[in-house]
């Protein structure tokens, strides 16, 4: 494997990275209600680039980049809406176009 962009340069403190305009996913409940939310797929370093801090759990971690976990960080204006800010929901399962996906985290 061929080390990463990261591991190969000193030029920067912290990088991150984005991929826009991936399409929705379909967020399905227990009691059959789905909708399509907005998605964005970011490397483990992007909040730190952004400077920002989850409001509950944590961000991505090189980890979950490497072995490519099936972890979700959610914004905070759907875990009020869908979750009812219910902290709880960190740590738990949510399915994403049918695959179970474990919530590490809320940010702002």
């Amino acid at each position: 494997m061929y080390p990463s962009l990261e591991e190969r340069t000193r030029a920067f403190d912290v990088m991150g990275g984005f991929q826009n305009g991936v399409g929705g996913m379909v967020l399905g409940d227990l009691d059959g209600t789905a909708e399509t939310i907005p998605r964005l797929w970011v490397t483990a370093g992007f909040f730190d680039v952004l400077g920002v801090t989850p409001m509950l759990g944590r961000a991505f971690l090189p980890s979950d980049d490497s072995q490519q976990s099936s972890v979700v960080v959610l914004t905070e204006a759907l875990w009020r809406a869908r979750f009812d800010a219910d902290p709880s929901v960190v740590g738990r399962d949510i399915r994403l176009d049918g695959t179970p996906y474990t919530v590490v985290g809320v940010m702002p």
